[in-house]
């Protein structure tokens, strides 16, 4: 289904995530018009390159054996957190985004991509409460203001052995 300059990793999603991926391209477009999500994306093939920019982010989404409860904070136009959950079927995301114009976008895509593994809340994590007592086991984020008190507030959501799977680039890293 979908033709890419990252042939292996393509080869290891099965139709059903192929189509979804496409149908998620499709959709990303349409809103950017309106939400200026992300840069243009042409194709599902630029979807991909845009999810693969981080190796954290694709590790995570690749290696989530018996992680059953994520966090993504500041989900946006929903890389990495709606790709990662087409990935992991069997792993409930909560996409937690402050801006309600991208929540209702990200309410959309779960619905048109009929994905029951996620969960999309309107707030800023902060106010967030936790899937059980023992905290979220891991948390993703990207292109999301860090300092260490957002840090301290986001090991505050994460389970004992909880995993923290973040992008960042010079100029965002204040820490």
């Amino acid at each position: 289904l979908i033709k890419s300059n990252h042939s292996k990793l393509v080869d290891e999603f099965d139709e059903r995530v192929q189509s979804a991926l496409i149908q998620y391209a499709t959709l990303l477009n349409k809103w950017n018009k309106k939400l200026s999500l992300t840069r243009v994306f042409n194709s599902e093939e630029t979807l991909l390159d845009e999810f693969l920019i981080s190796p954290a982010i694709y590790s995570s989404a690749i290696h989530l054996d018996g992680i059953k409860e994520v966090l993504d904070i500041g989900s946006g136009n929903g890389i990495p957190g709606i790709m990662c959950s087409l990935i992991n079927p069997s792993t409930n995301f909560t996409l937690c985004e402050i801006d309600q114009k991208k929540s209702i976008f990200l309410q959309e895509i779960k619905r048109q991509l009929n994905l029951s593994n996620i969960s999309v809340i309107n707030c800023d994590f902060r106010k967030l409460q936790t899937p059980h007592e023992m905290g979220f086991d891991a948390i993703m984020f990207k292109n999301v203001s860090r300092n260490q008190a957002f840090l301290d507030d986001v090991c505050g959501l994460l389970g004992k052995d909880g995993r923290i799977f973040f992008q960042t680039s010079p100029e965002k890293r204040d820490y």
